[in-house]
């Protein structure tokens, strides 16, 4: 089994669907697990993973592809909405 912990450094995650809007009301939680598989790739590709190969990253990824199981924390849905005046 792979466990992955997920800390948002603000405190907080703005999770919009692929699909919506940004100021959708539905929110996209737990994020889908093609997020996460882009964060991993994307951090190997921007060099945050020193010392791990590509073939490394593939064959990692490569063991995610499964459905996931979610052990998630209490979450509570908010709205925000910023006004840019023109």
């Amino acid at each position: 089994m792979i466990a992955f912990e997920i800390r948002f450094l603000a405190g907080h995650s703005h999770t919009t669907s692929w699909t919506r809007h940004a100021h959708d009301v539905a929110d996209e939680w737990p994020p889908a697990p093609c997020w996460i598989l882009r964060a991993l790739a994307a951090a190997w590709a921007q060099g945050r993973l020193p010392g791990v190969s590509r073939e490394q990253v593939k064959r990692a990824l490569s063991h995610l592809r499964g459905v996931p199981e979610y052990r998630l924390a209490t979450a509570s849905r908010g709205r925000m909405c910023h006004n840019t005046p023109p």
